[in-house]
């Protein structure tokens, strides 16, 4: 066959076997997957998102075997939904890739792969043309900001796949109505509404899209949305009940200390949440995030294809489930608008760079819907018609806009057009050296014995070696508390933060430990300062 190049590019890949096509896709994946995770490992990027998040997720694994109260029932957490935890087990079960942050890496990278994956065979699924699904897989894999992601702990790549694993097995049961994959469809959605709080948003969807498909069927729509949404509401329910039991709230996770609507709190007290009440505001916010995550070319070939798609489909039973995966929009407005969220930006009013990567919900949307828009165009009367070097021509311009321009779009000024790199330099950098500090010490110095800090405010590197059994936190059961009364009978170091302080109006949470016995005679008696940087103290017994 002759090899591909300008003038017979479209030829050569719509006659090149889908098979070769995909395997070649799962090659090149792995090796811009492999690229990234070696390039955030080399620069010590691995830890540095959302102010320490990951390290937190590492140990919030660590901790089912390691730590003062182990065991999967005590630590299942509340905040943080446990599915991502659970499946880091087997990886931070091993010392090394939790020291090193590798544990998070090869659960983001195996993420990472799968759905970009199935972003390429949902897309031929439906338009059952090769080049559209190389766009949308080009879309979702060569994103800088998920390729930087799958590198670290965070939830986001996980989630992903999850929801582009249930998408792909509802549009496959479309194509034989087998009850199997609708069975496959609902647990993986389960694990998604177990990863991340929208994946029940999506779950809603999903079940009344079902309901409608079977309607019009007419063969027993509530039984088929039941059926699809009775693994993941039995998941909401335990951890409703889990929180009640556990916390004596069932909306702990929701309104509790932790929670992010008590973050909200604080920065509605500081006048910093401008999106609350305030509709146009909330659009504008977060389009901005979806706009720095994914790039405003992307977005045009979205909106085309959202056009395009909903044009030619309309609600055909076969075609409508990618439409769910948009409700992450005015899902996401209404959470701002509500004021149940926080969205700060660098050109917005405060200027600030929290939460950024929420943008990044929709990409799995915006690849399908950018695939769409080449094969509904390709479809049309004037190029469907055409000279296949007319199609050559089309197919590179396509490319050449939306592909390759906006890749490009984000060279300049390097890292600054790429979401989540530039918002490690508003702090999250800065927190990620300033920890890094003790950590160093602590790997050096630490003897053994019993350590208190609050874990909230501190978060020890993974690498500082000190065992999860040793370490104790203001809310470790019973002696937690006793460790607080009287530090110099159980702990023989203390950390602490002076900068996190009480009347820190912009701190989710002050420093505990500090509050309750920093600068008292009973603690200066017993233990001797032994580090101190950038208001991180470090004291140890006498």
């Amino acid at each position: 066959m002759e090899k591909p190049s300008l003038y017979n590019f479209y030829h050569y890949m719509e006659n090149t076997d889908e098979k070769k096509i995909f395997w070649s896709l799962v090659i090149i994946t792995a090796f811009a997957g492999i690229i990234a995770q070696y390039l955030s490992y080399s620069n010590e990027l691995i830890f540095c998102p959302n102010f320490g998040d990951p390290v937190t997720k590492l140990d919030s694994s660590r901790r089912y075997y390691d730590s003062y109260t182990p065991g999967l029932w005590n630590q299942l957490g509340t905040v943080w939904l446990p599915a991502h935890s659970i499946l880091l087990i087997p990886f931070t079960k091993i010392t090394y890739l939790w020291q090193t942050g590798l544990a998070g890496s090869i659960l983001g990278f195996a993420s990472y792969m799968i759905g970009s994956i199935l972003i390429y065979k949902i897309i031929f699924r439906i338009t059952g043309n090769k080049i559209s699904s190389i766009i949308g897989w080009a879309v979702f894999a060569l994103n800088p900001n998920i390729l930087y992601l799958q590198t670290t702990a965070m939830t986001e790549p996980l989630f992903y796949a999850f929801i582009i694993i249930t998408l792909f097995f509802l549009q496959r049961l479309t194509d034989d109505w087998e009850r199997m994959d609708l069975i496959k469809a609902s647990f993986f959605m389960m694990l998604a509404a177990a990863t991340r709080y929208e994946g029940w948003v999506i779950m809603v969807i999903f079940s009344i899209i079902i309901f409608y498909i079977y309607y019009k069927r007419k063969n027993h729509p509530f039984g088929h949305a039941v059926a699809f949404a009775s693994i993941p509401v039995a998941f909401i329910l335990f951890w409703l009940w889990y929180n009640w039991s556990q916390y004596g709230d069932a909306l702990e996770f929701q309104r509790g200390e932790y929670s992010l609507y008590h973050l909200v709190t604080i920065f509605l007290n500081a006048n910093l949440v401008p999106t609350k009440g305030n509709i146009g505001i909330s659009v504008e916010y977060f389009s901005k995030a979806v706009w720095i995550n994914t790039g405003w070319l992307t977005i045009i070939a979205t909106i085309i294809g959202i056009i395009l798609y909903a044009v030619r489909n309309k609600f055909d039973l076969k075609k409508i489930f990618p439409y769910g995966l948009l409700i992450l929009y005015p899902f996401s407005v209404y959470s701002l608008y509500a004021g149940q969220n926080v969205l700060m930006l660098p050109d917005a009013e405060p200027p600030g760079f929290v939460h950024s990567r929420y943008g990044l919900s929709l990409l799995p949307a915006m690849a399908l819907f950018t695939g769409f828009a080449y094969y509904y165009i390709l479809d049309s009367n004037f190029i469907k018609n055409s000279t296949v070097k007319i199609k050559n021509y089309f197919l590179m311009l396509f490319i050449s806009v939306f592909i390759i321009a906006q890749l490009a779009v984000y060279t300049v000024n390097f890292p600054s057009n790429i979401a989540s790199l530039e918002e490690l330099n508003y702090g999250s950098r800065h927190m990620y050296y300033k920890i890094k500090g003790v950590s160093e010490y602590l790997k050096e110095s630490y003897d053994g014995g019993k350590i208190l800090y609050d874990e909230v405010v501190i978060r020890l590197l993974p690498f500082s070696d000190i065992p999860y059994n040793e370490r104790i936190f203001p809310n470790t059961w019973e002696i937690g508390e006793k460790a607080l009364q009287n530090p110099a009978q159980y702990v023989k170091w203390i950390i602490i933060d002076k900068e996190m302080h009480r009347n820190n109006k912009l701190g989710m949470h002050f420093d505990k430990v500090n509050d309750r016995i920093g600068g008292k005679k009973e603690f200066t008696n017993y233990f001797k300062r032994v580090y101190a940087k950038e208001g991180l103290e470090i004291y140890k017994r006498k």
